[in-house]
């Protein structure tokens, strides 16, 4: 009898352990990787729910907008990037792939047609390298002067890692760039994870990313300092490629959901954002907030702000202009959504206010 208490007792253990799940290397994105993700808002969310064995059900999340996460070939890149992020004489900084990055405000006022994410995946850690961008035909790549540890592998229940990082850019004539931060994380969670794409045996982490932003702008003589604190919460599957779910807060508000998801077949509108197209800082504003356009547009500007259970708590129309501002003070601090409007483009966009 005892005998068959300890084969039982050794088989529920040894089943335990082979349910979590180890993230390596391969399960990570490669070049040529496409994944489609959905943006929501989860307003129930506690990061403290986790744990070994823990089940997280997110199954009511609700998609407002979706993007394209494309991951592209170094070697598709122009001449000047792959210098950079592809010269085997400096295989430290020689990129595995590049993320195109749908949304990027580098600086501020300045239009940027094409960003890229470079990261390097080996056997042992995943680490960004730093980015290029594109503005006024000009292809510009950004070092890490330190480069940024996402993840170490083998990634398991227990582990934990830090690393700072550090980059900075002057463009002469246009302005200046820096960024400097720490980057932590623990696995602090193991299980199933059920959205509306599946249910996925996943590990947690929670990472810490302290950060500072610097930027200058030439023209109109205007530099800020940004103090960022973001705790950010991601699962990860097996072959995932990207996280299943990432859910990131700033001040303890849920600034940002995304899951992978099925396409979801929506208007037309959507596809009328070319002459639109507009940049909202700072993120988190305080006293105010601008509306900068890429291109004048050619009706008034309707603005509508809501809060998180759907109220509208401001609306204002604003004749065509380049340059909106918004003061910010009247609200208390939060997340918000804001609403603009031209014409037929219908655009919502995220607003953090301290």
């Amino acid at each position: 009898m005892k005998i068959i208490y300890l084969i039982i007792s050794f088989s529920l253990f040894y089943s335990n352990l082979n349910s979590q799940i180890i993230i390596n290397s391969d399960d990570m994105a490669n070049e040529n990787d496409e994944f489609i993700v959905s943006n929501s808002l989860q307003l129930s969310f506690d990061p403290n729910a986790t744990g070994a064995d823990y089940s997280w059900d997110f199954s009511e999340l609700i998609s407002f907008s979706q993007d394209t996460v494309e991951f592209v070939s170094i070697s598709s890149m122009p001449f000047i990037l792959q210098f950079v992020f592809n010269n085997p004489f400096d295989p430290a900084y020689q990129a595995t792939e590049g993320k195109k990055m749908n949304n990027i405000d580098l600086i501020p006022q300045i239009p940027i047609d094409d960003a890229y994410l470079f990261t390097k995946n080996s056997s042992s850690k995943i680490e960004e390298l730093g980015y290029g961008v594109s503005f006024a035909g000009v292809d510009l790549p950004i070092q890490y002067d330190n480069k940024k540890t996402l993840y170490e592998f083998p990634l398991a229940y227990g582990n934990t890692a830090n690393d700072d990082y550090s980059f900075s850019i002057a463009v002469p004539g246009l302005g200046y760039l820096g960024e400097s931060g720490n980057r932590s994380y623990e696995v602090d969670g193991w299980g199933s994870l059920t959205t509306s794409f599946g249910t996925f045996d996943v590990l947690r982490t929670k990472i810490e990313h302290n950060y500072e932003d610097t930027i200058y702008i030439d023209s109109s003589e205007f530099g800020i300092t940004i103090p960022r604190e973001l705790l950010v919460y991601e699962w990860l599957a097996e072959d995932g490629g990207i996280p299943i779910l990432q859910i990131t807060t700033e001040f303890g508000i849920v600034t940002s959901v995304i899951y992978q998801d099925s396409l979801i077949i929506t208007g037309i509108n959507d596809l009328i954002v070319e002459e639109n197209q507009f940049n909202l800082y700072p993120q988190p504003a305080s006293d105010q907030v601008n509306i900068n356009f890429d291109q004048l547009p050619k009706s008034n500007v309707n603005i509508i702000i809501y809060d998180l259970s759907g109220k509208e708590v401001y609306k204002e129309v604003f004749p065509g202009q380049k340059n909106i501002r918004l003061a910010t003070s009247i609200f208390s601090p939060g997340l918000y959504l804001l609403e603009l409007k031209v014409d037929s483009f219908s655009k919502v966009e995220k607003l953090i206010i301290r």
